[in-house]
């Protein structure tokens, strides 16, 4: 009988609601995840019923209280679980998962639930909450993340209680604050934090995130979380997510160190975490903003290296690009102004620190920068693994450097190699190399 009643829930049009998969996952769920709190109540609604009828008419009773469609059904199940546990409760538990990209553990409950609800921390009201939530909640990965089961509860969520965008934005800015506060190694710090000041749509902070000195796993999860919207924008007219990302090297009144910083990161690392994902257009959307901001701050600041450097890798990204859209007047064009900026760097004596990224192509070559702690021996050897046919590097010291330690930017290569491979097709190597040595050597003649 409870069978055939659920099989006969129709919806408006007349299509039976079993035949959506989901809804009747959710259903039986729900059927079967009946307990203690459910036969008490049927123990009071049905006093002079039988056990077994009183139990079958619960069932039934349960099916024709059930919405016929799956937002619906999710709108019902919220609207119990507030009933039972609190609006303010219960919603904020819902809405804080419902803007997480995968869940909280419960030591971050205990600091989130209480802010959005206003209600003092109770684990026992937790663990009765997620009870109620039932077959709705799973644990996930290994930090034990509870989140919802299906992708469609959160999108019942935000339908329902999400809708004020100020709202959402003030939540998103709570989250963050959370995030930012956990020791730099918690893995929800390093890759959620910046989900959720784009969330929040707080760009001065999300810049002023991106431009510190950050471990790799919070440069990578950063790197991610912008890349994400972009990535998920192709197609669209505007891409959101690459306006959004171009705003931080954009806005008015943020230092020039902040925006420098940005930009590296633009050029060495999310240029690279798009590069598969996105067409070559909107690698390009992302480049040219990139290196006018460059242009502009190099020039401000004729002196600082760093500059310089990322400057002569935008060119080369740009070109690289050009010479992708075979469109070879152009590529050229970037070429020589980036063969002049190595050339200027040269003249000048420039020596950038370390970077922590590199031109396409030649990855390996300016990543062995980031062990700036390396020996000597283990640098050497990492360059002679990238171009094995650079024949001998010299190596020399400044007097008084103890144990024979050279700086990055005392490596000298054999003369000439980086010019034949800017000339040649192997640019990226070369100014990688040069990047990532000091920029010691330009090619003889390059272009003024």
């Amino acid at each position: 009988m409870a069978v055939a009643e659920l099989a006969g829930k129709r919806l408006p049009d007349g299509t039976s609601a079993a035949g959506n998969p989901l809804w009747l996952t959710l259903a039986v769920e729900e059927l079967n995840l009946l307990d203690e709190d459910d036969f008490e109540r049927a123990d009071r609604e049905f006093p002079d019923l039988p056990g077994d009828e009183r139990l079958h008419q619960l069932l039934l009773s349960v099916i024709e209280a059930l919405p016929a469609d799956v937002e619906g059904l999710y709108g019902w199940l919220l609207a119990r679980t507030e009933e039972i546990w609190g609006e303010a409760w219960a919603r904020g538990f819902a809405d804080l998962l419902a803007l997480s990209r995968g869940g909280w553990r419960e030591t971050d409950l205990q600091v989130l639930l209480p802010a959005v609800s206003g209600e003092a921390w109770n684990p026992a009201r937790l663990a009765g909450l997620r009870r109620s939530f039932r077959g709705q909640l799973v644990r996930r990965g290994a930090q034990g993340q509870w989140d919802f089961a299906h992708s469609q509860t959160r999108l019942a969520i935000a339908r329902r209680s999400l809708t004020d965008a100020a709202e959402v934005r003030r939540r998103h800015c709570l989250i963050a604050d959370h995030l930012e506060a956990l020791p730099r190694d918690d893995p929800l710090h390093e890759s959620e934090t910046m989900f959720h000041l784009i969330g929040a749509d707080d760009r001065a902070r999300a810049g002023h995130c991106y431009s510190n000195d950050l471990t790799g796993a919070e440069l990578d999860g950063a790197t991610q979380r912008l890349a994400e919207p972009i990535i998920a924008g192709e197609g669209d007219g505007p891409n959101i997510g690459l306006e959004w990302a171009l705003s931080l090297i954009e806005a008015e009144g943020v230092e020039d160190a902040v925006t420098a910083r940005v930009c590296h990161r633009f050029i060495f690392d999310l240029c690279d975490a798009m590069e598969n994902d996105t067409r070559l257009n909107t690698h390009h959307a992302l480049l040219e903003p990139t290196r006018d901001v460059m242009q502009r701050l190099a020039a401000a600041d004729p002196g600082n290296a760093e500059s310089q450097r990322d400057l002569a890798a935008s060119y080369y990204q740009v070109a690289y690009l050009m010479n992708e859209c075979r469109r070879a007047s152009e590529a050229n064009e970037y070429l020589l102004r980036c063969r002049r900026q190595l050339r200027g760097m040269r003249e000048r004596g420039d020596a950038p620190r370390p970077t922590d990224g590199a031109a396409p192509a030649a990855t390996g070559a300016a990543r062995l920068t980031r062990g700036a702690h390396r020996s000597d021996a283990s640098r050497l050897c990492a360059v002679r693994q990238l171009v094995p046919r650079a024949g001998p590097l010299h190596l020399e010291a400044r007097p008084g450097e103890a144990g024979g330690q050279i700086a990055h930017h005392h490596w000298v290569l054999r003369p000439g190699l980086i010019g034949e491979l800017l000339a040649g097709h192997e640019v990226g190597v070369g100014i990688a190399l040069a990047t990532a040595l000091g920029a010691q050597a330009v090619p003889p003649g390059a272009p003024h």
